[in-house]
């Protein structure tokens, strides 16, 4: 089955409107969702809007959350990091 775009957009905005998707369409939505770099959005509002939905969705949706949140303590780290040198640079080229 194919998802549209619209209806992607749609979920993201309401995400009960999902609610009566196949598991096929379910599939689907969650491979354009991939591709298109809002998995995990679309997790959040569907998990934090306590959203009913099959449950291998659910744990699709789950594994989106625990990515997010895994690349969400990587970009931090990161940007400690940079901060820590930039700061080391910073004292070195004073004065």
């Amino acid at each position: 089955m194919r998802v549209d775009g619209r209806l992607l957009l749609a979920g993201l905005a309401t995400p009960a409107r999902l609610r009566d998707l196949s598991g096929t369409a379910w599939a689907a939505m969650l491979g354009l969702a991939r591709r298109e770099r809002v998995l995990g959005i679309l997790a959040q509002r569907v998990i934090g809007g306590g959203h009913i939905v099959p449950h291998p969705v659910r744990l699709a949706l789950e594994d989106a959350l625990t990515v997010v949140a895994h690349r969400h303590r990587e970009a931090d780290w990161q940007a400690r990091r940079v901060a820590r040198d930039l700061a080391g640079l910073e004292r070195r080229s004073c004065c």
